[in-house]
């Protein structure tokens, strides 16, 4: 897509487009009443007492029903991702030691950081890895799934020349993953409003070339990395960094259901 710069966020959703012909609708309907005298306005149509014309009764239930469903189909950071009882029970381990940093826990508190309990930065968008790194003769990563399958549950330990590294060297960066949002939602559905590299939002600017290039559609990062001294205190840090949408613009992330990495994901 090109040319929608920044007014996507401004696009008409479907259920104001079918607001406004219900308006259309009502003034119609108020034209065809004036000559029997029964022609109230608009926005008195709440609080008139005159119930008696069925057809309007059916047009104020339809616009309230619509205006409900408006409500219910806009996806906003405030939805909490649902997660198993055990990762559930992990969510509150994390903690914040910076503007956009935290230190987590590794095993289980680390899965539900990412996919449950962490910012909505995170847990509310897709993101794929694009850059990792990894010191395997000073720390060995320990998978947590049955048959050594690797997720983010999984744990790093020193090896023996790690151990022999941590008091000389305790802040040396041992492991590091960098993943990059999507800018997408899952089974090829309308994506969030992200900002892509080159300045559109929720989609390319007008005569963008790059539309296809990696990364582009979002320039939000997230880096988890692990010291020495974060492997010694069984722990990963993590950093956000940039913004899925600029100051003054709301986010609309991609709705639960359309999360890469959702719920069922999660289950053991």
């Amino acid at each position: 897509m090109a040319g929608c710069g920044l007014t996507w966020p401004l696009a008409p959703h479907p259920v104001r487009v079918a607001l406004a012909l219900l308006s259309l609708v009502l003034v119609e309907l108020q034209s065809s009443m004036a000559g029997q005298g029964a022609a109230p306005a608009v926005g008195a149509l709440q609080d008139d007492d005159d119930d008696s014309d069925p057809s309007r009764q059916i047009i104020f239930t339809t616009v309230v029903q619509a205006r409900r469903l408006e409500e219910s189909e806009q996806s906003s950071l405030t939805q909490q991702v649902a997660a198993p009882t055990q990762i559930a029970s992990s969510a509150t381990m994390a903690v914040q030691i910076g503007d956009r940093t935290w230190h987590v826990p590794m095993h289980v508190p680390m899965e539900a950081f990412l996919y449950t309990s962490g910012p909505p930065e995170i847990v509310r968008y897709n993101f794929k890895l694009v850059r990792r790194l990894k010191k395997e003769d000073l720390v060995r990563r320990q998978a947590y799934l049955p048959g050594g399958r690797h997720s983010a549950a999984d744990v790093l330990v020193l090896t023996p020349l790690g151990e022999l590294r941590l008091p000389t060297s305790p802040a040396l960066n041992v492991w590091q993953w960098e993943m990059a949002c999507s800018g997408t939602s899952a089974h090829g559905k309308e994506p969030p409003n992200c900002q892509r590299a080159c300045g559109g939002i929720g989609c390319c600017l007008e005569g963008c070339r790059h539309e296809k290039a990696a990364h582009h559609s979002c320039t939000v990062r997230v880096v988890v990395t692990a010291s020495l001294d974060d492997v010694a205190h069984h722990r990963w840090h993590v950093a956000i960094k940039g913004h899925h949408v600029p100051p003054g613009t709301a986010a609309l992330p991609p709705p639960l259901n359309h999360l890469s990495l959702g719920p069922t994901n999660l289950a053991r």
